[in-house]
């Protein structure tokens, strides 16, 4: 979830800065979401690229305080969620000669989603605030098994740019208890912003169960 979103937004940055950044999942599966090269300097635009991967698989950070008032669980906007999941994903990014950039990934898959509170587990991150490793130091709150389904995408030009994502997860607890959740973040800037760099002119984070 999140680190398909920090992915995407690292992209967009390379379209509208022209700067070099390294683009690197957490540890996980080759059939993870791949990093694509359009949009950066090794690929300028007119380009576009897809890439199909199974998997969904490594740690993502918390979801974080939601900005409106959800009815979840503390431990799952706090918690750490590890992903267990395999599926049907796709990226694909495009981007044109003046660098104007969209990208977007989508998966659906089952599997597990172990939630650990942020004393079981120590964190590595690269500059881009990606994970590159994880050491389990305790124990997990619960684990969650079924279905999940996530869209992320981007837009961006040199004025303005905008991110927005779903995620839903349905299935069952540890303990037997259904849940199901849903979370939508957004930001956008408009003209007369830096995209990626000022503050967004909007932007949420909603999560509901």
């Amino acid at each position: 979830m999140a680190r398909q979103l920090r992915h995407l937004r690292a992209i967009a940055v390379l379209g509208c800065a022209s700067v070099i950044v390294l683009l690197a999942g957490s540890p996980a599966s080759a059939d993870n979401p791949p990093p694509l090269a359009c949009g950066t300097p090794a690929m300028p635009g007119p380009c576009a690229q897809t890439a199909h991967f199974t998997n969904q698989q490594g740690f993502e950070t918390p979801l974080g305080t939601p900005t409106n008032a959800s009815t979840c669980p503390d431990w799952l906007v706090n918690d750490l969620p590890f992903l267990d999941m395999t599926g049907n994903g796709v990226e694909h990014v495009n981007a044109n000669k003046a660098q104007d950039f969209w990208a977007t990934n989508t998966f659906t898959g089952t599997g597990t989603l172990t939630l650990y509170p942020p004393s079981s587990v120590n964190l590595v991150f690269d500059s881009q605030g990606n994970i590159v490793s994880a050491t389990i130091t305790g124990p997990a709150d619960t684990i969650l098994t079924g279905h999940i389904t996530d869209w992320f995408g981007v837009s961006a030009n040199q004025s303005s740019a905008v991110i927005h994502g779903t995620v839903n997860v349905t299935g069952t607890l540890t303990d037997g208890t259904q849940l199901s959740v849903h979370y939508t973040t957004h930001a956008s800037w408009t003209p007369g912003q830096i995209p990626f760099v000022d503050a967004p002119h909007l932007s949420f984070n909603k999560v509901t169960c």
